[in-house]
């Protein structure tokens, strides 16, 4: 559970199932911990990590080797993502043409950037919202599980239009 109080989660024994279950073909006892850790060994969980970081910071279908060499520093570095960003942040590929000028920023994040880059000290956030949410992007109600979708999807011949006006 999680406790708002404290921020903290907390094991509530009294809820917890203490059979056995079976989780990726390994049975166990398995708590919330065991499960992060059976996550973290599955071999797609690195590449899946790395492909979602050089898509997001690089370029979007990032070529499988890539990815791997990128996996395999996130593994040898147990998970740690500041020598992984260091090495991708410095990597051929995130400074190559394929990647310079291509990451299409979502209305929160070309918001937050502009406010950022005027110095604003004073800013009124419910103007933001607003405009935040004019641009396609209702800030805490993503349209799904997954998210808001990326890229090309906050550029067409509307959104276009209204973040111009909004900005």
């Amino acid at each position: 559970n999680y406790d708002s109080q404290t921020r903290q989660f907390r094991f509530n024994s009294s809820q917890h199932d203490d059979t056995p279950k079976t989780i990726f073909g390994r049975k166990g006892n398995w708590d919330g911990d065991d499960l992060v850790d059976l996550v973290l060994q599955q071999p797609s969980t690195p590449k899946y990590i790395m492909h979602k970081l050089l898509e997001f910071f690089a370029y979007t279908q990032p070529e499988p080797e890539v990815v791997d060499t990128l996996a395999r520093v996130l593994v040898s570095c147990s998970y740690d993502l500041r020598p992984v960003l260091k090495n991708m942040f410095l990597s051929e590929q995130f400074y190559s043409d394929k990647s310079m000028r291509t990451h299409i920023k979502g209305p929160a994040e070309l918001a937050a950037g502009v406010i950022r880059d005027l110095g604003l000290k004073e800013v009124n956030y419910s103007i933001v919202d607003s405009a935040v949410t004019q641009m396609g992007q209702t800030l805490f109600e993503p349209p799904n599980v997954a998210g808001w979708n990326e890229h090309r999807t906050w550029i067409n011949a509307e959104l276009i239009l209204v973040r111009y006006n909004q900005i």
